[in-house]
């Protein structure tokens, strides 16, 4: 089968700014530019008000996506939901949208044949919108999935056991119905499928996230101090805390090592004074300049504008199995890659293959190390040469090999 009319259902598209909205909008815009007619249902955002716009997402790519954008309805809280307190967790915040875009999705089915229907998570509702969708029409389904659901370590909701029971029935209803299903690392595919039967494990396969070599600006100009960039957001688990430490050890050792040398934290935080709360506490504020989130664009050319890119994880109680897509815009990038996360996963080996070193957050001595090692290779000369990642890694994750062998994936494993 060579599916040539495509009906994608995904919440988050641009103008919503995140990493989910980026990468569908890449993906599918790369597929319009190679015939396929994609209509994608997406939430109006003038409806979701309290998700940010980036205007500037719309100007990336011609439109050759058809959008029908519909409207995010005012939660009303049933009492049952209300009692037992899980009125956002099954499976997400955004599930009164599910009857919208289905209704919106069947009329389009009506209208015209699809050969295929994608679905991308996260948010979760977007495959129960693909779920109950497949119930009535007889289309090829893909549901792809960013993070684990039930599995996701960080996932406040896993400690309410209704909500995870009724998440983990809905995770298994999907899994099940889907013809298809995709993940972003072999680690999330064995994560989220060793609790099924294994002749499901065919219909799972994997696509890693990707960047677009064409949308980054010319390298901007720039002062002669050192500058590490963590381009990201902040909250509960994931904080800059594992730097703060290693920053104040360093500073307390050898001050002089740290002459000269800037960390830039550019994103959204929550709380808000977080980042700059624990930078006061380690008392590390000379080295550290905290900033606000900024458009996409300007977030590619603030990751050409430094000489190492930093990822800052969260320590996870069990095998790390994320790879941020964050991280892969980080390699478009082609800048020295330097990670504080756990030292098994897709993020550690990701970065391990692009020449980088990786520490463990919770082993401030070891990020110290790290940091050190970078700073003085970057005093005598050979940072850039010895850390910035090869042509054959960056050919791995560029959206024009990514976006053909994913299709090509879908015409080879689809049922005729």
């Amino acid at each position: 089968m060579t599916p040539s009319r495509v009906l994608a259902i995904s919440f988050r598209m641009p103008p919503l700014l995140s990493p989910r909205a980026v990468q569908v909008h890449r993906l599918l815009t790369h597929w319009a530019l190679r015939g396929i007619d994609i209509t994608v249902i997406c939430a109006d955002p003038r409806t979701v008000p309290q998700l940010k716009w980036d205007q500037d997402l719309m100007n990336i790519y011609p439109q050759n996506i058809h959008h029908k954008r519909i409207i995010f309805p005012k939660q009303t809280k049933s009492w049952l939901n209300g009692a037992i307190g899980i009125q956002d967790c099954v499976p997400d915040p955004f599930r009164p949208w599910i009857k919208y875009a289905k209704e919106a999705a069947l009329n389009l089915l009506k209208q015209q044949d699809f050969d295929l229907m994608l679905t991308f998570a996260n948010p979760m509702t977007d495959h129960l919108v693909g779920l109950s969708l497949k119930r009535q029409v007889p289309i090829p389904w893909i549901a792809h999935f960013s993070d684990p659901w039930v599995d996701n370590p960080y996932l406040n909701e896993t400690k309410n056991f209704l909500a995870r029971y009724v998440n983990a029935n809905q995770e298994k209803r999907v899994v099940k119905c889907a013809d298809q299903v995709v993940f972003v690392s072999e680690e999330t595919r064995e994560l989220v499928m060793q609790k099924y039967p294994s002749h499901w494990w065919d219909k799972a396969f994997v696509i890693p996230h990707y960047f677009d070599p064409d949308i980054y600006p010319n390298q901007p100009e720039r002062n002669s101090n050192l500058i590490f960039r963590y381009v990201g957001s902040f909250y509960q688990f994931r904080t800059p805390e594992p730097l703060f430490r290693a920053l104040k050890l360093l500073k307390d050792r050898q001050a002089h090592l740290l002459q000269n040398v800037q960390f830039e934290m550019i994103g959204p935080c929550a709380p808000p004074s977080l980042a700059k709360r624990l930078c006061r506490s380690y008392q590390v504020e000379p080295y550290v300049k905290i900033c606000p989130e900024i458009p996409y664009l300007q977030s590619l050319e603030s990751m050409m504008g430094c000489d190492v890119l930093l990822l800052i994880d969260a320590s996870t109680p069990s095998h790390n199995v994320f790879l941020p897509s964050k991280l892969v815009d980080y390699l478009g990038a082609k800048r020295p890659l330097l990670g504080l996360t756990p030292l098994n996963g897709p993020s550690a080996e990701f970065i391990r293959q692009a020449g980088g070193l990786v520490a463990d957050p919770e082993d401030t001595a070891q990020v110290a190390s790290v940091i050190e090692t970078y700073i003085k290779e970057y005093r005598r000369g050979i940072l850039k040469e010895k850390r910035t990642p090869d042509e054959g890694l960056l050919a791995t994750y560029d959206v024009k090999q990514v976006a053909p062998y994913f299709y090509e994936q879908l015409t080879k494993r689809m049922i005729p």
